[in-house]
């Protein structure tokens, strides 16, 4: 029986809140046999929001394209994180695929998206109880409120319960007391302002733990004591709020149980087609020093301290990796070497198994970067797909698969249910493919993850640039064949092929019959066609491995590399006859041949390169002076 597969869309699943709620789904997944793919953007809403959108443009749009991977063939019901995704347009058009294809859609934590079924953190309930616990076990009255964004539904419902418990104890509510710190660090500017006010504060409710971080820093920065003088209390239940100097007195959640409550429901839909419903899940109040109900003396300082120790040592070897890792990536002159260097500094992240999947069209080398050849508007992905590295899996790198497929036959075919994550890979306006992997870290390792990702795909689309530019530097712009730049490069590694495994050199001097009077008496656009017609002709019946060369307006070298003494005579029939075919259907004022001389040496033979071409030179004199006469 086929296995069932559920994907998740999510912006910022390495993040502890997100990847708590997907290690909930992949639990319960992998309990029944179900298979997992997440679809992942890397960029935040805060990320986006505290910094010009309009930079951010073309990244969100490189990050955007991953949800395009998704075939919803192949799926049976999605999980949607539609409050991660800064787009809305994005949130929308899946959820539209999902409607079109009869797919079930369970939106996680998000009651604000016009979807049909919820299951989402009851952020008011849990909130209430915090800023009770203030008013009436530490007699506060003087409260103050950092939200994240504005608009955000966390911030708005979390900004209503502190509100309603306000007015409950007749304390007034005060805008000036009320900042949006975007759940990062602008949380310290509006700590700076409320200070600067000069009202007195006895406590600030933080809407997430990170924000309540940096508070607690900026304020013992400012000399003012945690909890002593002020106290500051954060929501979400992060490893970090506990693991900090003062550790945070926060509201936990059961994010694990939201992931599993999602499967549940999708599971629910399948069976008996429900048209609504929401599953609301309270968070739990978590006492600790920032609020001063937990002593300093109960907390674990120094294992704090032997735990930042450790992730700064982490770092700093993470970082020699990623160092290493972009030195020999800018040196690499082939593709099996660049995607090996890549793959360094993964020995420091906990992969069960990695896909890095590059578009069909990059790995062909032509027209990607600076031509006119583009795949949506230079975005998105191309019908086929080459998976670049083995880690983890039996596919052999350069393999080629359909898009559509999502990922190889083969890992389809796993006997273990698959938990597969998947983030974009683009550079500049480029899109380039993606990376798939089955990850067993968590959220610590977020950053450096990130930057590993970034460090890949400019080290790909530099790499594929680079060839490009160089493609473009050894090529002929009219018929596409080398040029003398790209004559010398490929001569030279043909030649030092055929002295190593040994075989024949042929080289062919050709050049075009009466192309002078084909421009004077029909134009030079006609002289082009007959250029373009004998580089077709050489390019089509002299052997496959041959290098083919333009070398002035006529003129045209080819060097052959065979294991057994060619026929020559066959390559000039070939030629005839193709020469014969084009000028009776070209429907052209004029015909097109050439004429050719031919040098042919055994690697025994130790043959000079200069020396054939000018022994095949003088063959093509000959040739033509025959013709003629």
């Amino acid at each position: 029986m086929k296995r069932k597969t559920i994907a998740v869309c999510v912006s910022g699943f390495l993040w502890e809140s997100e990847n708590r709620i997907i290690s909930g789904i992949k639990e319960i997944c992998r309990a029944r046999n179900i298979n997992v793919l997440v679809f992942d953007s890397q960029i935040r809403k805060s990320d986006v929001y505290t910094t010009e959108i309009e930079k951010y443009r073309y990244i969100l749009k490189g990050e955007s394209e991953i949800f395009n991977l998704i075939n919803y063939k192949l799926i049976n019901g999605l999980i949607l994180l539609s409050d991660t995704i800064f787009d809305k347009a994005v949130v929308q058009k899946i959820y539209n695929n999902c409607v079109s294809n009869n797919i079930p859609v369970v939106c996680a934590n998000d009651l604000t998206a016009d979807f049909r079924h919820h299951v989402y953190i009851d952020n008011e309930n849990s909130m209430e109880q915090m800023v009770e616990h203030l008013i009436t076990m530490h007699n506060c009255t003087k409260i103050n409120f950092i939200g994240g964004m504005e608009d955000n539904r966390e911030t708005v419902e979390r900004l209503a319960a502190y509100k309603k418990v306000l007015e409950k104890y007749g304390i007034p509510v005060e805008e000036d007391r009320i900042g949006y710190g975007y759940f990062y660090k602008p949380a310290v500017d509006v700590t700076r302002k409320f200070l600067a006010s000069g009202k007195e504060i006895e406590a600030i409710v933080c809407a997430n733990d990170m924000m309540a971080v940096f508070v607690v820093e900026y304020l013992r920065k400012k000399g003012i004591k945690v909890p002593d003088q002020m106290i500051v209390t954060g929501y979400d239940g992060i490893k970090q709020a506990a693991e900090f100097a003062v550790p945070i007195t926060t509201l936990t959640t059961d994010y694990e149980q939201l992931g599993i409550q999602c499967v549940n429901l999708l599971e629910e839909i399948e069976k008996t087609g429900i048209p609504e419903k929401s599953i609301g899940i309270k968070a739990k109040l978590v006492l600790r020093e920032s609020c001063g109900c937990v002593k300093p003396s109960e907390t674990d300082s120094d294992s704090y301290v032997e735990r930042t120790y450790a992730g700064e040592s982490v770092f700093s070897l993470f970082s020699t990796y990623l160092s290493q890792m972009n030195v020999l990536c800018a040196s690499d002159e082939d593709k099996e070497s660049l995607f090996i260097d890549l793959m360094r500094p993964s020995c420091l992240f906990q992969f069960k198994m990695v896909l890095l999947c590059i578009c069909a069209e990059l790995e062909k080398g032509k027209n990607y970067f600076y031509n006119d050849f583009k795949i949506s508007n230079s975005y998105g992905f191309s019908k086929k797909l080459l998976s670049m590295v083995q880690f983890g899996h039996a596919i052999k790198p350069g393999s080629t698969f359909d898009t559509k497929q999502i990922i190889p036959d083969q890992i389809w075919e796993s006997d273990e249910p698959l938990s597969l994550t998947f983030n974009p890979l683009y550079f500049k306006d480029k899109f380039l493919g993606y990376i798939g992997y089955e990850f067993e870290g968590d959220a610590e390792q977020t950053y450096m993850f990130s930057l590993w990702l970034q460090a890949i795909a400019s080290n790909i689309g530099s790499f594929y640039e680079r060839r490009e530019l160089e493609n473009m530097y050894m090529h002929d712009p009219l018929t596409n064949l080398y040029n003398r730049r790209g004559m010398e490069k490929m001569f030279k590694k043909t030649y030092e092929t055929v002295m190593k495994e040994k075989g024949y050199l042929t080289m062919v001097c050709s050049d075009i019959d009466d192309l002078k009077k084909i421009n004077d008496k029909f134009g030079h656009e006609a002289g082009d066609i007959a250029i373009r017609t004998v580089a077709d002709a050489l390019q089509y019946c002299l052997p496959k491995q041959s290098i083919c060369v333009r070398t002035g307006g006529d003129e045209y070298a080819v060097l052959i590399y065979t294991k057994k003494k060619p026929d020559t005579d066959e390559y000039i029939a070939k030629l005839s006859n193709y020469f014969y075919d084009f000028n009776n259907a070209s429907g052209l004022p004029f015909k097109v041949s050439s004429s050719c001389g031919f040098c042919v040496k055994a690697s025994e033979e130790n043959p000079v390169l200069s020396d054939m071409a000018r022994a095949a030179d003088a063959e093509l004199y000959k040739a033509k002076t025959l013709k003629k006469s």
